[in-house]
């Protein structure tokens, strides 16, 4: 799932001709999660107390801290504020280091980060 400010963040690099926002956006597995009312409100008041997390992250949070979702992020910031609001947590590396374990993704020596492998 895809908050709309971490959709908004990932259209940036589709507009430098970066292949992996459409990979996302035309996956099945891509859902794009809108804020309920109270959420909007509770993450504005957060955006406002919080200058140290990007919005994207923030209002990921604020839907993880209120559906009881898991957070995940490479920020550790980030994931240090959701862990001190009870959210459970998943570092990105985490999952990048399971993907590379089952072959999913290598890590390639192409000048990306990873290139992927397979289908989906």
């Amino acid at each position: 799932m895809i908050t709309p400010e971490v959709y908004s963040e990932l259209k940036v690099p589709k507009e430098y001709r970066y292949d992996f926002p459409g990979q996302i956006f035309n996956s099945q597995r891509f859902e794009l999660v809108q804020l309920t009312d109270g959420e909007i409100e509770e993450f504005k008041s957060n955006l406002l107390d919080v200058s140290t997390i990007h919005s994207g992250e923030l209002e990921a949070i604020t839907i993880a801290t209120n559906r009881g979702y898991m957070f995940c992020s490479k920020d550790a910031k980030a994931l240090n504020y959701a862990t001190a609001h009870g959210v459970e947590v998943l570092y990105f590396h985490t999952v990048l280091k399971a993907l590379w374990r089952s072959d999913v993704l290598t890590q390639g020596g192409s000048g990306r980060a990873y290139e992927h492998h397979g289908a989906g």
